[in-house]
């Protein structure tokens, strides 16, 4: 299991940006007549649902504290909904004594996205990093994000994978550092069960390999052998991506030859011969940790 540290930034240039600082000296000065309170560099949030927020203090004399709490307010709003880069601030150089307070919206955005490796390997860097800027939205909304990450977590291309949020250079910009470890290039399966059935013989074993990753591009080759009894069952299956939403083109062959061994059927020397030939393609166009909707098509054809 890989697990994901993050950490949201914050940039240097912030600092002009910054709240109000509540001193002595602002503390006691008299109370802020509010008229009106707008709010600016929101394209998440209405101005009906922003407005709900600073209809307590319209009308009426408030602090420089509740003014910084009423931008800690949207702060979370935003952070509620994913976008964890983003801030509401109060910006220093406002006049504030003519009854109409700005608040400013610093909705964060992802610079870059920063791919390695742990180690040498044949997964191009570029497939990992496709799949993760196709997550990518303006503002920057962290769940799609994580999203993106568990699914590659899953993937059967990657052993390990660790990200971490950083700041970027402009205010409310982000770069994310992704390192990731490929799952090995081969891999060997074996199975034995009593799901065959009683004409051919219920005792079935099998192989399975895998090679994963053969051009750099992400594609599988997968194998399969099975026997029961007099039965045998061949099946290889070639998979590459399309593209970064889940999009896959498969092929595969399926090669069967069975003999018919439950008496009395077995004095008649029955045996059958099979090929299915298959191209398919799928596409996701739901996809997440929790659901997936895809729609495939292919052709196939069977010969005896």
């Amino acid at each position: 299991m890989a697990y994901a540290y993050w950490c949201v930034p914050v940039s240097a240039s912030e600092d002009e940006l910054d709240r109000i600082p509540l001193s002595k000296q602002a503390e006691a000065e008299p109370a802020i007549p509010v008229k009106q309170i707008k709010v600016t560099g929101s394209t998440v949030f209405t101005e009906e649902q922003l407005n709900q927020l600073s209809a307590p203090l319209l009308n009426r004399s408030v602090t420089l504290e509740e003014l910084q709490e009423l931008a800690s307010k949207i702060t979370k709003l935003y952070q509620e909904q994913g976008y964890i880069t983003s801030r509401a601030i109060l910006p220093a150089d406002q006049n504030i004594n003519d009854g109409e307070i700005a608040i400013q919206v610093i909705e964060g955005k992802l610079e870059r996205i920063d791919v390695k490796r742990d180690e040498p390997g044949r997964l191009s860097e570029n497939y990992v990093r496709d799949r993760l800027t196709q997550a990518v939205t303006v503002p920057l909304n962290f769940a799609r994000i994580e999203d993106e990450l568990q699914l590659l977590r899953n993937d059967p291309l990657i052993a390990d994978i660790k990200a971490n949020l950083s700041a970027g250079e402009g205010s409310g910009n982000s770069i994310l550092e992704v390192t990731y470890k490929e799952a090995n290039f081969f891999s060997l399966g074996a199975q034995f069960d009593t799901y065959g059935n009683s004409a051919t013989g219920i005792y079935r074993f099998g192989v399975t390999p895998q090679l994963t990753n053969l051009s750099g591009l992400g594609d599988r080759l997968l194998g399969n052998y099975t026997r029961s009894g007099n039965a045998d069952s061949f099946n290889i299956n070639y998979q590459i991506p399309l593209n970064p939403k889940g999009g896959t083109l498969d092929l595969s062959l399926a090669v069967g030859q069975n003999a018919i061994t439950e008496p009395p059927f077995d004095l008649l020397n029955i045996r059958t011969d099979s090929k299915t030939y298959e191209l398919s393609y799928r596409q996701p166009f739901v996809r997440s940790p929790r659901e997936e909707f895809a729609l495939s098509f292919g052709l196939s054809d069977r010969a005896k």
